[in-house]
């Protein structure tokens, strides 16, 4: 199996920096895995295995030769920054997963990434997402007699009692991909989302049955099976009066003229020529496709730091 050396070196780099995150999720329910800075971290590689454990949660990936990566951005709320990420697709026939519609016990947990927790129940909720399995795992005897009677409904149509006790007895999360997993072990957040690795489940956003956001270009017949957040150049997304780390913004373009869509990649260098050249932004004419066309705001707003006195530069901010 021929690994690309390039996905196996990025993967690794990133799973020892304590400020880059991971995800395997689908749109409405994902797990994170964030490092705690200060949290003490084990990252193993063994063959075409990466791992990474924190007392907060850990993380196993599976290389493979099928795998597919795109680097991306886009527009975020906030109009003084911008969203960017890599996204690791299979194809669709490769990432489907069991997309299983009711609770189902699997038995114990004989591929938990520590050997304390193989032992432990695993349970599909039934989400019927297509490129993950949501599950949770569980020791407490209460909540595996309580799982295995709601065993012919979905996670959604049981009893109020039965997800009170979830939340409240906060078994480890466990969710699966073709090229991984992600294990969350720390309490469920009731009233806000923690520090460190977690998981959201959002019925709402579920109801959509979409396997990601509509701004990540996820490549036509392809599904996505993990994610990767570097570090921002802009830092902490709380601070307003964030400046630009260049190394960080350096270290992203590089991974977006590797992997990022053709098209997008193109189309900023062509903004960015544009506003240098001293075009008048009514000129320019907008691509036709919705995530190459946010190319332009993305551009934008770096060239707000990396030009901060070039006039041309907050003429087009002003007219887009």
């Amino acid at each position: 199996m021929a690994i690309n050396q390039d996905i196996r070196t990025v993967l690794r780099e990133h799973l020892e920096k304590p400020a880059s995150s991971f995800s395997i999720g689908c749109f409405g329910a994902i797990a994170e895995f964030h490092r705690i800075p200060s949290e003490p971290v084990e990252v193993t590689e063994h063959q075409h295995t990466l791992q990474s454990i924190t007392a907060q949660g850990a993380i196993q990936i599976a290389l493979q030769s099928a795998i597919t990566p795109v680097a991306y951005e886009g527009i975020s709320k906030n109009t003084k920054s911008w969203q960017q990420g890599v996204v690791f697709c299979l194809p669709r026939a490769q990432a489907r997963m069991s997309q299983r519609q009711h609770i189902t016990e699997l038995g114990p947990d004989r591929d938990a990434l520590q050997e304390k927790h193989q032992s432990a129940i695993l349970f599909d909720l039934g989400l019927g997402a297509e490129n993950i399995d949501f599950c949770i795992r569980t020791e407490d005897s209460v909540l595996i007699d309580a799982l295995r009677q709601c065993r012919n409904q979905s996670f959604f149509e049981t009893s109020p009692e039965l997800k009170d006790s979830i939340l409240q007895l906060s078994p480890h999360r466990v969710i699966l991909s073709r090229i991984g997993r992600i294990e969350v072990y720390q309490p469920i957040g009731l009233e806000k989302t923690p520090e460190g690795s977690h998981t959201h489940l959002l019925p709402k956003l579920l109801a959509s049955r979409r396997t990601h956001s509509a701004n990540i270009p996820v490549p036509d017949g392809y599904l996505p099976v993990l994610s990767l957040y570097p570090e921002h150049a802009l830092g902490s997304a709380g601070d307003d009066n964030r400046q630009m780390n260049t190394k960080l913004f350096d270290n992203f373009q590089k991974l977006l003229a590797m992997w990022g869509r053709k098209a997008y990649v193109e189309e900023k260098r062509r903004v960015q020529q544009a506003i240098l050249s001293g075009e008048n932004p009514k000129n320019f004419a907008m691509a036709p496709e919705r995530y190459v066309r946010a190319a332009v705001k993305v551009a934008i707003r770096q060239m707000r730091y990396l030009y901060p006195d070039l006039g041309n530069v907050h003429r087009w901010d002003s007219f887009f």
